[in-house]
């Protein structure tokens, strides 16, 4: 368990002093929550202006401690973390992480509940990034969402923001037949689980790849890719192989879904979607089911990753498959537009370097 240390040091006169309201409220609900609960332990406030040697010596081994600083107390405040500072070193109390601190609290003080608690359980240094960033409510929680369902590091998280991947999200329409292929439960469940756009920028290619190639890399990071699909994946295998009638077919990569109980066929295209792709994936879905599939498991699944899609040629092509398939488009170099932004912003800024 981490110790937790609030500080609130109030007015105090006579024998009365004021509790701390503020900062117990804080506590409280972060005691309420068991995913914080559960790794964090909130030590008793300090709230009475004490001997500043006296309460720092009776921290026990401090992770955190955050003041709330008003003009009242802010010079017992500073002698207070300097004592601290001194004694526990490694514990961060600059005045930025102060400062960050009542931030973070007047960002999300009014806020909707479903905010407070989609921000309440990242790690701090992804808080600051969000921070850093002009979003929406409604962003922000899509964003503490991906975080906690796919792991990403804060590194991840950067890459996503500087992308606007919840824009490129919302700009797309999926392109399935789960609806008319799937029990409802499970096509709703699927709908939720596949995308209609997955950026593989992990794979670190600065120009277009081979189809073995992009399979090759994204083996290699198969972590990395397994985050960006999203939680519930398992990795069986890349060309995995099926042999029905003496002949041998290959899938490029197969996945189960732990909750979906499918397995997941993904099939990998560097151009634009064909409807041929579908009669493909269908025929290896048809063996998937007939050769692997145990009896209390749901039916395959394919997806058709491809670098472009037309949303009138794949609703067309999918029209009449009774094999639950979905194509996809994935991104791994930088989109045009952002490239050309890119440019633009390196030319403003060396036209405003002086030239000596």
């Amino acid at each position: 368990m981490k110790n937790i240390y609030f500080v609130q040091a109030g007015f105090s006169f006579d024998k009365s002093v004021y509790l701390p309201y503020a900062t117990g409220t804080i506590v409280a609900y972060c005691k309420s929550l068991p995913e914080i609960a559960g790794e964090y332990d909130f030590k008793e406030i300090i709230f009475r202006r004490d001997d500043i040697n006296k309460i720092v010596d009776g921290m026990e081994s401090p992770y955190l401690a955050a003041f709330s600083t008003y003009v009242w107390n802010v010079e017992f405040n500073k002698a207070l973390a300097k004592a601290v500072k001194a004694k526990y070193p490694e514990l961060g109390l600059a005045p930025r992480n102060l400062w960050n601190m009542k931030k973070f609290y007047l960002r999300y003080n009014e806020e909707d509940i479903k905010l407070q608690q989609a921000v309440a359980v990242l790690p701090w240094s992804h808080n600051l990034l969000l921070m850093s960033y002009d979003l929406s409510p409604e962003h922000v929680i899509f964003y503490a969402n991906e975080v906690v369902s796919k792991g990403w590091s804060r590194d991840m998280l950067r890459h996503a923001l500087k992308s606007e991947y919840h824009l490129s999200l919302q700009a797309v329409e999926k392109s399935n037949n789960f609806d008319t292929t799937l029990p409802a439960q499970q096509a709703d469940y699927a709908n939720e689980v596949f995308r209609s756009s997955y950026n593989l920028g992990f794979i670190d290619a600065i120009e277009p790849l081979k189809e073995l190639e992009l399979e090759r890399r994204l083996v290699q990071k198969i972590t990395a890719f397994i985050m960006e699909l999203g939680s519930g994946f398992s990795f069986i295998g890349n060309q995995h192989t099926l042999t029905f009638n003496d002949k041998e077919y290959r899938v490029d990569l197969l996945f189960f879904h732990r909750r979906l109980r499918s397995m997941v066929a993904i099939e990998l295209k560097i151009g634009e979607f064909k409807p041929e792709y579908v009669g493909k994936m269908n025929f290896y879905l048809s063996l998937l089911d007939k050769l692997e599939k145990a009896p209390d498991e749901n039916p395959s699944i394919g997806i058709i990753l491809c670098a472009e899609k037309d949303h009138l040629d794949v609703e067309l092509a999918l029209q009449d498959v009774n094999k639950p398939i979905g194509v996809a488009e994935y991104q791994y170099l930088l989109p045009k537009n952002k490239l050309q932004e890119l440019v633009t912003d390196e030319i403003k800024k060396t036209e405003k370097t002086p030239h000596w």
